[in-house]
């Protein structure tokens, strides 16, 4: 077998697995994206965001996410699974004892924050995707013409939707967590597959040149 049929191989195995993994149980969503508890505490003091996170792993076991907030950002922020009464109890006292704090459980503001849907955070950059892509196939249509305009369309088009298929299929099967990162992966992926389409288009041109040059001469 050849490489490059091997190479068609194994992308269409990379898709098919990423597409079973993605219909059947979705991607992985970090913390934040997934349903979560946000648990808001006024501390009042200047605290160490690792210090706060490794206080709440302790206590709850589960991945945890801490974020500043509050004019003097004394106040933090905790997004976490579902946790119990002890757990809270737990974070209070700990926190109490690192801080010198009265913290009571009564002061934690909860709130229950829904899932987001993979779809919606998409969507915030798919206009600037669809602009941008719009602009690209427009100038590549003048500068390869020679090309055929249809063909080179088609080329651009079909590196970027199977370079994005490809690597969504990768962070599904590896279980990446995604968020909000999801917008930079599809434009980091972008940009890695029109940098490989622009070149095989510019070799392409560099041979059709060449070509040009040896009619004339003969």
């Amino acid at each position: 077998m050849s490489i490059k049929k091997s190479i068609i191989l194994i992308i269409v195995g990379i898709i098919i697995s990423g597409l079973i993994i993605v219909f059947n149980v979705g991607f992985n969503k970090d913390i934040l994206t997934r349903e979560h508890l946000k648990m808001s505490i006024n501390i009042n003091k200047e605290f160490d965001n690792n210090d706060v996170k490794q206080i709440v792993k302790e206590v709850v076991g589960n991945e945890v996410e801490i974020q500043k907030t509050g004019d003097f950002e004394d106040q933090v922020v905790i997004s976490t699974g579902n946790i119990t009464d002890e757990n809270r109890n737990d974070i209070v006292n700990k926190l109490n004892e690192k801080y010198g704090t009265e913290l009571t459980v009564d002061s934690i503001d909860e709130e229950v924050v829904p899932s987001a849907r993979i779809l919606d955070i998409v969507s915030r950059g798919i206009v600037s995707f669809v602009i941008a892509t719009v602009i690209i196939l427009v100038y590549f249509a003048i500068r390869y013409k020679k090309q055929g305009v249809l063909k080179v369309t088609l080329k651009t088009v079909a590196s970027i939707v199977l370079t994005e298929i490809v690597v969504m299929s990768i962070v599904a099967i590896l279980r990446i967590p995604v968020g909000q990162n999801l917008n930079s992966i599809i434009f980091v992926t972008y940009g890695v597959s029109l940098f490989a389409i622009t070149k095989i288009l510019e070799d392409k041109k560099q041979e059709m040149k060449i070509e040009e040059t040896k009619s004339k001469k003969a």
